[in-house]
């Protein structure tokens, strides 16, 4: 996996068309057609690529973090339909929970709801935090929405992103590891994945930062990752996709 494939819509759809259909992935091929045709004329801001890249991206890293779920990967697809194109995909033809998994990370229903920013937050990250799939969707979501944002964004509103994320995160994290053990490796890629962001843009002062700067961020196969009373080690496969053993330490 490569992250140029990251810039390069029709080769993202082509791999992950390829990696559902040899999955069998019927719900998650359905939802990466129907978020094409909801996306369609919206874009990207910065790099003014076409929307869909996004919720593409969300579902690569999902793939990268060790995720293989049907419904995990049709999320990632969806995850913004509702909040961006006012649809509740009742007229889509895929399982139930995948549709309450996208539906509870439309923003928009909190924010009109509650005058109170910081309530509705609270509310909505509570909410999220009860789904594993929305929550592992939210993680990739956020990491590929800080890994983009330079020159999308002023230096004010960048500031504010990672100061939302250091407010919210660590909380949504919590519960992960307590909620959801079975995919703790996936939880700690992401946390290491936003970490590592994070201190870039803040050592960089937000706006000092070197144009390739997201080629030292991916975290590569090879690294040693550690969770409570494990370590967990990547190895690459001769397919190119990435080997987990998981050895007590």
């Amino acid at each position: 996996m490569s992250l140029e494939l990251l810039y390069d819509e029709k080769e993202m759809y082509l791999f992950l068309k390829n990696y559902c259909e040899k999955k069998k992935y019927v719900n998650a091929l359905r939802a990466l057609d129907y978020a094409i045709v909801h996306h369609e004329g919206q874009f990207r801001k910065g790099n003014g690529l076409p929307y869909i890249t996004h919720p593409m991206a969300v579902a690569y890293f999902l793939i990268l973090s060790g995720i293989e779920n049907d419904n995990a990967i049709a999320v990632s697809f969806l995850h913004d339909v509702p909040e961006d194109c006012g649809t509740d995909l009742s007229d889509l033809n895929v399982n139930e929970d995948i549709k309450h998994s996208a539906n509870i990370l439309n923003w928009k229903q909190y924010k009109v709801k509650y005058a109170d920013r910081n309530l509705a937050m609270m509310l909505y990250y509570n909410g999220i935090s009860k789904d594993i799939w929305a929550t592992l969707n939210k993680f990739s979501d956020r990491s590929h929405n800080l890994f983009t944002m330079r020159g999308a964004f002023t230096k004010e509103k960048m500031m504010d992103y990672v100061k939302e994320t250091n407010t919210y995160y660590p909380y949504l994290f919590q519960q992960a590891y307590q909620r959801y053990p079975n995919v703790i490796f996936s939880i700690q890629y992401f946390q290491q994945q936003i970490e590592n962001l994070i201190q870039v843009y803040e050592e960089n002062d937000f706006s000092n930062l070197d144009s390739n700067f997201e080629q030292n961020l991916i975290l590569p196969y090879n690294k040693a990752m550690y969770v409570p009373d494990k370590k967990i080690i990547i190895l690459p496969q001769s397919d190119d996709r990435a080997r987990k053993r998981i050895l007590v330490s």
